[in-house]
């Protein structure tokens, strides 16, 4: 299995974002939590956001649907962590999975 890991980092936080044929999706600091929003070019029945803090346990979670995106917010961060996030999604029937992204908090 091939797997791309692209980092992202913004000294002092702020929003950065990745955007590819499938979607687009940001992530944005928000003081000790990080709001991921997942927007893809095709609507998606579904899209579920999995997570690592520091390497630790996975983490997986249905995003809530908020007209054209998907959005969920990781909760009790502190600056320096590192996040890896990725993402499962329904395009027009298959489900795919995104690569992996990094992220320090």
């Amino acid at each position: 299995m091939n797997i791309n890991w692209l980092s992202f980092a913004a000294a002092g936080g702020g929003t950065l974002t990745y955007t590819t044929a499938d979607y687009t999706a940001t992530v944005t600091k928000n003081g000790t939590s990080e709001t991921i929003t997942f927007t893809p070019t095709t609507a998606a029945q579904y899209v579920d956001l999995h997570y690592l803090v520091n390497g630790a346990e996975q983490q997986n979670f249905r995003m809530t649907k908020s007209g054209a995106s998907w959005t969920y917010k990781i909760p009790n961060l502190t600056t320096g962590q590192s996040l890896e996030i990725w993402f499962t999604y329904e395009k027009g029937g298959p489900q795919y999975d995104s690569p992996h992204y990094t992220y320090t908090h």
